[in-house]
């Protein structure tokens, strides 16, 4: 959703000019570049997503493949000194709820 939204984001904000309407036109320079980072760190997740559900059958040694992936990319994404900080707060957002699912999850007897 968020890849439709920036790929016509020039006719999005050409319509936004000729309507002149003020309660719609409210993304400012600052919204398109939170949009296109949040693209940024919502691409591997699509990514893991996709190749999930293209195999019948996930086997727990990809699956924690996907997990260490997946909290790796956010942390370093998050260390970024460059990202708005609602980037940087959704990126944590993300981290905790990887750690608070999947953080012990090695350590799982019905697992392991």
């Amino acid at each position: 959703m968020v890849n439709g939204i920036i790929a016509i984001k020039d006719p999005i904000i050409a319509n936004l000019a000729v309507l002149r309407n003020p309660q719609l036109n409210c993304l400012n320079s600052q919204d398109w570049i939170i949009l296109e980072n949040a693209q940024d760190i919502l691409k591997i997740f699509y990514e893991v997503t996709t190749e999930i559900s293209a195999e019948k059958n996930v086997t727990l040694s990809k699956e924690f493949i996907f997990i260490k992936t997946l909290s790796k990319f956010v942390s370093n994404f998050i260390n970024i000194n460059t990202l708005p900080k609602e980037i940087n707060s959704m990126g944590q957002v993300l981290k905790d709820e990887l750690l608070a699912r999947f953080g012990n999850i090695e350590e799982r007897h019905l697992i392991t």
